[in-house]
C-alpha cells in the first residue's frame, strides 16, 4: 500500500461535487490513513463507506464491538462531508439554517447542529464547531444541504467543501482520556464535552474535540489528510499499552445504536433527498433498502427533530430559522405522532430465525452484527402496524439483539411488548417479540467531568 496521493484524493472528491448542489452517489476513494490501516487489516477486505474504502474487520467484530466499553477504539469517519463556512454573515446564516440557539456559541465550542426544511423535516445534522469569529466547520453525512443553502441564499459568506483535505478519526472508550493525553503529551481533563483545542500529533496540527457517538468518554481528531497515516499510526502505537482496538466497518455502528443516537441513512433519510427540485434516491440506492417495510415515498423515511429526541436542539423562541413555523405547529398540536425508543428483541425468537436455515423455506438470517444498509422493519401490535424498527444490531456488551423503534406515542411505554416483522416482503417471515425501553440502551457517560481524573484514569 503506497502513501496517500493527496492531490488524487482531492480530485476524486471534487469531480463528484463540482456543479452539484447535493450528492446522491460518489465514487470511493482511499482513506487518508489507508497505508497505516492496511498493515492491521486482518480481514484483507475493504468496504465502501461514505465514500471511502475502509477495512471490514481488523481482528474480530465481537472484540471491536466491545472495545469502547472495555478499553477504547480508534475508528475512521473521514468519509463524512466537511464544509467550511467563512465570512461576515457566516454566523447569521448558520442561525437561520439551523434550529439551535447559537447566541452563546463561542470559538472553541462544538455543537450538534440540526437543520430542517420548510416542512420541519431534518435536512442536515452533524457537528458544528467555531474556529474563528467569522469561520465555522460543519461535518455530517448530509452537509451538502448546508452548502447548497448558503450558495443559493445570497449571504455575505462562502462555503467550501473540503472533505478530501481533512481526516476525521474517533477515539472512544474509558481509556480514551489516558490515550489522548499520552498521544498529545498534554493534560486533557479540562476539556469539557463539546469543546475543542488544537494539539500537535505526529508533527501535525490536529483539532481534538471532546464529543462522540459511543455513549462513553471520547474524542474526535480532525487534521490534514496528508498526515492521516502518521496520526493513525501514532494513536495505535501509543494506545496499544492501554488496550486500544482498531474499529472496522463491520462493528462501526454498534456504538451508535447502544447510545440511542439516530444516524442519517440508517434510521432516517435526509429531507434534502426527495424534496421538490432536489435529487431523488436513485434506483441503486433504493434497491439497498432492506427489511419487511418498503416506503411508498421517500418522505416515509423523513423525521422531525422531536421524533428523534432532538427537540432540545430546537429553540423556537430565540431566533427565526427555516422550518420554524412547521415545528411550532407540530408542538402546538401536541407533538409528533411517533417517538423514538429502544427495542430489545426476544432471544428465543431470534434463535428461531437462525434455526430456519435448516428448514425447507428458511427465513433470511440476521447479518451479524447488523445489516449495513438502510434496513427498516414493520412493528406491530395485534397485527396492526404501529411503527417501524431500524438499525437492528447484535450488541456484544448487552448480549442482546436490539434496534431503534419509531413507535406511535401511545404505545411507546417502557415494558410494553410489541412485534417486529422480520423477513423480506413476499418471502418467508417471522414475528419477533420485542420489549420497549427508554434510550439509550446503556448509561450516557459522554459528559462525565474529567478534570480531576487526569491521565491516570483506568
Amino acid at each position: 500500500m503506497t502513501e496517500l496521493n493527496i492531490e488524487a484524493h482531492r480530485a476524486a472528491w471534487k469531480a463528484t461535487t463540482e456543479g452539484k448542489a447535493l450528492y446522491v452517489e460518489r465514487p470511493a476513494v482511499f482513506s487518508p490513513a489507508a497505508a497505516a490501516q492496511d498493515a492491521s487489516n486482518g480481514s484483507r477486505m475493504l468496504w465502501n463507506w461514505a465514500p471511502i474504502w475502509l477495512p471490514w474487520e481488523y481482528t474480530s467484530w465481537l472484540e471491536e464491538g466491545r472495545s469502547f466499553h472495555d478499553t477504547a477504539y480508534i475508528g475512521d469517519w473521514s468519509g463524512l462531508v466537511k464544509v467550511k463556512i467563512k465570512g461576515p454573515q457566516a454566523f447569521e446564516f448558520l442561525s437561520y439554517v439551523g434550529t439551535n440557539d447559537l447566541s452563546n456559541f463561542g470559538v472553541g465550542r462544538v455543537k450538534h447542529h440540526v437543520q430542517v426544511n420548510e416542512n420541519g423535516m431534518i435536512a442536515a445534522q452533524g457537528v458544528l464547531y467555531r474556529v474563528a469569529e467569522d469561520e465555522f466547520w460543519f461535518t455530517g453525512g448530509s452537509a451538502y444541504w448546508t452548502y447548497y443553502m448558503l450558495e443559493e441564499g445570497g449571504w455575505d459568506a462562502k462555503a467550501e467543501v473540503d472533505s478530501a483535505d481533512y481526516f476525521l478519526f474517533s477515539v472512544q472508550g474509558p481509556q480514551s482520556l489516558a490515550i489522548m493525553e499520552a498521544v498529545t503529551g498534554s493534560k486533557l481533563g479540562h476539556l469539557r464535552f463539546n469543546q475543542w483545542e488544537t494539539f500537535q500529533i505526529a508533527g501535525a496540527d490536529v483539532m481534538v474535540l471532546r464529543t462522540g457517538v459511543s455513549g462513553e468518554i471520547g474524542y474526535e481528531l480532525h487534521g490534514p489528510s496528508a498526515a492521516g497515516n502518521s496520526v493513525w499510526s501514532t494513536v495505535v502505537e501509543v494506545g496499544t499499552p492501554f488496550g486500544i482496538k482498531q474499529l472496522g466497518v463491520r462493528a462501526q455502528m454498534i456504538s451508535h445504536v447502544e447510545a440511542g443516537i439516530a444516524t442519517n441513512d440508517r434510521d432516517f433519510v435526509s429531507a434534502a433527498v426527495g424534496t421538490a427540485g432536489q435529487p431523488q434516491i436513485n434506483p441503486s440506492a433504493r434497491s439497498r433498502i432492506s427489511g419487511s417495510f418498503r416506503p411508498k415515498e421517500v418522505s416515509d423515511l423523513h423525521r422531525t427533530p422531536a421524533e428523534l429526541g432532538w427537540f432540545s436542539q430546537v429553540s423556537l423562541d430565540t431566533h427565526d430559522f427555516i422550518g420554524r413555523e412547521a415545528l411550532i405547529k407540530q408542538r402546538d398540536e401536541g407533538g409528533p405522532a411517533r417517538r423514538m425508543i429502544g427495542l430489545v428483541w426476544n432471544n428465543q425468537d431470534v434463535v428461531d430465525v437462525y434455526a430456519t436455515i435448516f428448514d425447507d423455506e428458511p427465513v433470511a438470517p440476521m447479518d451479524l452484527p447488523r445489516n449495513l444498509t438502510l434496513s427498516v422493519d414493520h412493528v406491530l401490535q395485534d397485527g396492526k402496524e404501529v411503527g417501524v424498527s431500524t438499525s437492528r444490531v447484535y450488541s456484544p456488551f448487552l448480549r442482546k439483539m436490539i434496534s431503534i423503534g419509531h413507535i406511535d406515542v401511545g404505545l411507546a411505554e417502557v415494558g410494553r411488548e410489541l412485534t417486529v416483522l422480520w423477513g423480506e416482503p413476499n418471502k418467508p417471515q417471522r414475528q419477533i417479540r420485542a420489549t420497549v425501553i427508554e434510550l439509550p440502551f446503556k448509561p450516557d457517560l459522554r459528559r462525565v467531568e474529567l478534570a480531576a481524573q487526569g491521565a491516570t484514569a483506568q
